[in-house]
């Protein structure tokens, strides 16, 4: 059976523009507030230690940048799922919310439970899958523009600027997903080339599909 850490607990609510910090010194709680900032992390760094358990929710991105720079400092990183620490309120009875508060709790949490330490991905995963979200969003910004395009083509009055640039609009969007779909491609086959090598073996399995 997994047993909480042996390292201070560090509760860190964390907001785009803000961290709400609790830990215990002594018997006595003490909370701090530092901009979500690398100025605001070394502050952070500065009143904890860098030999803590640092816990946080998976707030959105904004927890990344904060994570990444306490992991570079040799500190103990979890990141929760914030319905984990819902729970974990609702048992207790807890009443009221603000970020001091929801830092508590993260820090009882570290306290009671054993988590599971974060580990920062491959540089070479974090840009795939910002490539495929950006490919995603270039996707459905050229359906948009598909189906305003057909809309306009059916009226019995068409603007041929409007026409034009639709279709310059269209043809833009189709090679900034072609771009990013051949730097995806190229990156995965650096990092996994044994296994996409594998995978466009099998018959009616090409390169894309094997990404």
């Amino acid at each position: 059976m997994k047993l909480p850490s042996p390292l201070p607990v560090v509760g860190i609510d964390v907001s785009k523009t803000s961290l709400a910090v609790c830990y215990q010194a002594g018997q006595q709680l003490k909370h701090v507030e530092v901009p979500n900032t690398k100025a605001g992390f070394q502050q952070l760094v500065k009143a904890c230690g860098a030999q803590c358990l640092f816990i946080m929710e998976a707030t959105g991105s904004y927890y990344l940048a904060l994570a990444y720079h306490l992991h570079k400092q040799e500190g103990q990183v979890a990141v929760l799922n914030p319905l984990v620490i819902k729970r974990f309120i609702q048992m207790h009875l807890g009443k009221g919310k603000s970020d001091r508060k929801d830092a508590q709790w993260l820090l009882r949490y570290g306290q009671q439970q054993a988590v599971k330490r974060w580990q920062p991905d491959e540089t070479v995963l974090v840009e795939c899958r910002q490539l495929e979200q950006v490919s995603e969003q270039l996707l459905k910004q050229k359906t948009m523009v598909s189906n305003s395009l057909e809309a306009l083509q059916q009226q019995p009055v068409v603007s041929k600027l409007a026409l034009k640039r639709l279709r310059q609009t269209w043809k833009q969007l189709e090679q900034q997903l072609h771009d990013i779909e051949t730097e995806l491609l190229c990156l995965l086959e650096q990092r996994y080339a044994h296994e996409m090598t594998l995978l466009c073996s099998i018959p009616g399995i090409g390169r894309k599909t094997a990404g």
